[in-house]
């Protein structure tokens, strides 16, 4: 009996002893990653462009893509039509300072914008109108978009003043006819103010060229009148070639 106490004692402690040795070389529970104690694993750097793309994001403050735009401006402008050349254009007072009213539309794909503007330049001598194309290089910074653009296209003389030469009696500023082209440079700057509107001002210079067509004679005078045969204005066309300036603000929509 004795024995037989002794022998179940040995085989519980035995039992015992196997379980704790077993528990201590089993492996330990996996950690989830970001608990306490977890080893740091370094994770994988950005790529540059996944950099870039971020740092563009931040930047862009809320702009987000734009397709059209539309602006109104004002300012003042300067034109010499006849500072390079004049063959009988038949204007005189042609350096004029004056003010100027616009507008314009396109379309932009990303920093490339392409569209059109009518300008009309008001002076004492005449007003000067003026239809271009216009393509702009944009670079947006945040809320701020400065650029550059080229522009030409079609330039006509509208009402005149006291800006017409002297010429037969009979005539008329209206019967004086002169159009041409330009083509020019300018610098400027936008701020959205939000995401649909900005507010802007631009300064620029262009090339002016111009033509006039034979005057038509007045009526009641042949082509044999010495006034008529001694004045250019009604034997050939006249032209000219000259320079403009100007500086203006403007608002814009862009959506």
């Amino acid at each position: 009996m004795k024995r037989a106490a002794i022998a179940s004692s040995a085989c519980v402690v035995l039992l015992l002893a196997t379980g704790a040795r077993a528990q201590a070389l089993a492996p330990p529970p996996p950690i989830s990653p970001g608990a306490v104690g977890a080893p740091y694993a370094p994770q994988p750097s950005a790529s540059p462009t996944v950099r870039q793309l971020d740092e563009a994001e931040k930047e862009d403050s809320g702009r987000g893509l734009e397709f059209v735009y539309g602006n109104a401006e004002a300012g003042l402008s300067y034109m010499s039509l006849t500072s390079f050349s004049d063959t009988s254009l038949g204007l005189t007072r042609t350096d004029q300072t004056g003010s100027m009213l616009g507008a314009g539309v396109g379309v932009r794909l990303l920093v490339l914008t392409l569209g059109a503007r009518f300008r009309y330049n008001m002076f004492s001598a005449y007003d000067l109108g003026q239809l271009d194309a216009v393509v702009g290089l944009h670079i947006p910074a945040g809320m701020w978009d400065p650029y550059i653009a080229i522009h030409g296209g079609y330039d006509f003389v509208g009402s005149f003043g006291d800006g017409v030469a002297a010429v037969a009696k009979q005539d008329t500023p209206a019967s004086i006819s002169v159009h041409g082209g330009n083509v020019g440079l300018a610098l400027g700057i936008d701020y959205y103010l939000f995401k649909y509107f900005s507010l802007g001002a631009e300064a620029g210079a262009e090339a002016i060229f111009l033509k006039r067509p034979p005057l038509a004679l007045p009526a009641g005078v042949t082509a044999v009148d010495p006034q008529i045969v001694s004045n250019p204005l009604y034997q050939s066309s006249g032209s000219a070639a000259g320079f403009g300036a100007g500086a203006s603000v403007h608002a814009g929509l862009h959506f």
